[in-house]
């Protein structure tokens, strides 16, 4: 008699709000004299920008395409 095995397999992608793969690019190559190297906190993925300022990178500037989550709403019938 043989087992019979059952095995799932999958990768899951995370996208932030303005429907950005979440930490997609990691890596960068640029010449340290012109650009620096930020984390964009919405998508966190790395971009290149003059500039010293924490921001968003140019595609999470943008407006949201998916409206902002709050927390669950409790499930009818659950008693506390």
């Amino acid at each position: 008699m043989t087992e019979l095995g059952i095995s799932l397999g999958g990768v899951a992608r995370v996208y932030c709000v303005h429907d950005r793969e979440k930490r997609l690019q990691t890596e960068v190559a640029f010449d340290f004299s012109k650009t620096k190297v930020h984390l964009c906190s919405c998508c966190e993925n790395l971009f290149l920008e003059r500039s010293d300022l924490p921001m968003f990178c140019p595609t999470c500037r943008g407006t949201p395409r998916h409206p902002l989550g709050g927390p669950l709403p409790e499930p009818a019938g659950v008693i506390t």
